[in-house]
């Protein structure tokens, strides 16, 4: 079992350290890969290729949210097969917003968001985990009503 903590800043050097600790999964036999997650977010073109890299693993994936799963949390943890949440802890929180916390401009908004919403659902779908609360992630006005 290989952990990787990520906590803080999601960025280009955590994925360079997620391909590392994927390959020492793979040639070591390891039975799963574990994110020990405590994140607020960061960027979205790490997230992206952090997801992808996931989606592609041979190694079984898990995601133990510790304490916050936000934003790009939100988006790493649905590509994991397994998420795990300790008591008071969160996810979600993935819209998208500048460096500086303000919305972006509404043509890129809504071009980012329908990106991220596509792939944010076929995330969910492959890992088994509901695209409609994936969804809801990313987009405020969605309500989610249990079965």
């Amino acid at each position: 079992m290989v952990v990787v903590p990520l906590r803080g800043e999601i960025s280009p050097s955590l994925l360079m350290f997620l391909r590392r600790a994927e390959k020492v999964a793979e040639s070591n036999g390891a039975i799963a890969i574990i994110f020990e997650m405590n994140t607020y977010g960061g960027r979205l073109d790490a997230a992206e290729e952090i997801t992808s890299a996931l989606n592609h693993a041979t190694v079984p994936t898990y995601t133990f949210i510790n304490s916050n799963a936000g934003s790009a949390g939100s988006l790493i943890a649905l590509a994991t097969q397994h998420i795990y949440m300790a008591p008071v802890s969160a996810i979600g929180a993935a819209a998208p917003v500048l460096p500086t916390g303000e919305d972006l401009p509404l043509t890129e908004r809504e071009k980012t968001i329908s990106y991220w919403t596509a792939l944010i659902r076929s995330s969910a779908i492959k890992n088994g985990h509901n695209p409609d609360v994936g969804e809801a992630f990313m987009l405020s006005l969605i309500h989610i009503s249990e079965p």
